[in-house]
């Protein structure tokens, strides 16, 4: 968080076709109080010094599977697949306060 790793460890998952960001999957009612702005996955865990140049806005190719830059336009949220060239809309939600 805020450029530090926290943890470290093999976590074990089971295929999923649903990605959420910003609210649980499991309920509408707990939206992120908060703001997105760029979401990268990776293939693999991060050392400590990417973690570091991505805090720090440098960029970390190697396992990269998908970059998502998030830009707010004319009411809009407009999600840019960076890697696919496909784009997204959605309709803003309020911040919640």
């Amino acid at each position: 968080m805020n450029g530090e790793p926290k943890a470290d460890g093999t976590v074990s998952t089971t295929a999923f076709g649903t990605v959420n960001l910003g609210r649980r999957a499991s309920s509408k009612n707990c939206p992120l109080n908060g703001a997105l702005d760029d979401v990268s996955i990776f293939d693999r865990g991060l050392s400590s010094d990417e973690i570091g140049q991505l805090y720090n806005g440098e960029a970390v190719a190697e396992g990269l599977v998908l970059s998502w830059e998030f830009v707010r336009k004319m009411g809009l949220l407009v999600l840019i697949l960076q890697e696919m060239a496909m784009m997204v809309r959605w309709l803003v939600t309020p911040p919640v306060r």
